[in-house]
C-alpha cells in the first residue's frame, strides 16, 4: 500500500476527535517519518473548527483557508531538535453562517453549499491520493456520520485499489455509557444504508478516557483498570459480526487537558510531545 487516508469522527460533540486526528498526524511525522511523504491534517468539521484555536491564528489566516483556494498551509513544528511540516487544511469558522436578507442565519451542516464545498474537497483527496508520493491524509469530520462524509469516504473506498491506499475509520467516544451505546446504534445503522459491504470497512472505536473514569472506577472498586477495559470491549465487539471492528483505549493526557485550559491555553506547535501516541496512552485492546 501506498497512501492512507483516516476517517476520524463522533458521535457526540467534545469527545476528542480533533486531539485524537492531530495525534495521528504529530505521531506519524516524528515517529514513522520515514512512512509518508506528506501529513495532511484536514479540519472539515464545519460545525466547531478547532484549528483557528488550536494554532496561531498568525500561521492560519482566513485568507488562506481552504473553501477559499483548496490548498493547504505548511506548519512547522519542532521536537526533540527535529523539524517537521504539518499540511493543514482548514475552514473559515465563519463558512457556517450565511447571509441571507441582510441577515445572518445559522446554516445546518448538511445544507452548506455542499457544491463549493464538497467538489473542492473531493478533488483535493482525488488528486493528493492518486499521485505518486505517499501521503497520509487525517480528516476531522463533523460530529454524526453527514452525507458530505459519507460521500467523501465512498468515493475513497471505491478508489482504494486504485489510488493503493489504506482507509482506517476512527470512531471517538468516552467511556459513558449512553455515548457508548449511542456510537454503537450508529455504526450499526452506518453499515445497513452505507453503500460499501461492511466487510470492506476497517473501523476502530476509540474510548476516550478523557474524564478520567479509569481513575475513579479503580478508587471504588480497588480492580486493575486495564481488566475493565478489556471488558467494555469484548462487549463492544459482541455487537459487530459483519464489519471489522477493532477497540482501542486512549488515555487522555493530562498535559493537554491543563494546557488548553481557558486563559492558560497552549497552541499545538508548542506542545507537540503531549500528542505523540505511544503504549501508556493509546493502545489495541481487541
Amino acid at each position: 500500500m501506498g497512501g492512507k487516508i483516516i476517517f476520524v469522527n463522533s458521535y457526540k460533540g467534545g469527545a476528542g476527535k480533533t486531539t485524537l486526528s492531530l495525534m495521528h498526524c504529530i505521531t506519524n511525522l516524528f515517529r514513522e517519518k520515514e512512512k509518508y511523504d506528506n501529513v495532511i491534517y484536514m479540519d472539515l468539521d464545519i460545525l466547531g473548527t478547532a484549528t483557528s484555536y488550536l494554532f496561531d491564528e498568525e500561521k492560519l489566516p482566513k485568507k488562506l483557508c481552504f473553501n477559499n483556494t483548496g490548498k493547504t498551509v505548511e506548519i512547522d513544528l519542532s521536537l526533540d531538535k527535529e523539524t517537521a511540516v504539518l499540511h493543514v487544511a482548514y475552514l473559515d469558522p465563519g463558512f457556517k453562517n450565511k447571509i441571507f436578507s441582510g441577515e445572518e442565519y445559522f446554516i445546518h451542516h448538511k445544507e452548506l453549499d455542499e457544491i463549493l464545498l464538497k467538489f473542492k474537497v473531493s478533488e483535493f483527496i482525488s488528486s493528493t491520493l492518486s499521485q505518486t508520493s505517499t501521503s497520509l491524509l487525517v480528516i476531522d469530520c463533523a460530529p454524526g456520520f453527514s452525507e458530505l462524509e459519507q460521500e467523501l469516504l465512498l468515493e475513497c473506498y471505491e478508489n482504494k485499489i486504485k489510488w493503493k491506499i489504506e482507509i482506517e475509520e476512527n470512531y471517538v467516544t468516552t467511556l459513558d455509557a449512553a455515548h457508548i451505546k449511542k456510537s454503537i446504534s450508529c455504526i450499526k445503522s452506518s453499515a445497513e444504508s452505507f453503500e460499501v459491504n461492511p466487510s470492506m470497512r476497517n473501523i476502530h472505536i476509540v474510548l476516550n478516557d478523557i474524564q478520567n473514569y479509569s481513575k475513579w472506577m479503580k478508587d471504588e472498586r480497588n480492580e486493575d483498570t486495564m481488566q475493565m477495559w478489556q471488558d467494555i470491549a469484548a462487549k463492544i465487539k459482541k455487537e459487530f459480526d459483519m464489519i471489522k471492528t477493532s477497540v482501542y483505549c486512549w488515555r487522555y493526557s493530562s498535559n493537554i487537558a491543563v494546557k488548553n485550559t481557558y486563559l492558560s491555553e497552549e497552541k499545538v506547535e508548542n506542545q507537540p510531545d503531549d500528542y505523540i501516541m505511544n503504549e501508556g496512552n493509546y493502545m489495541k485492546l481487541s
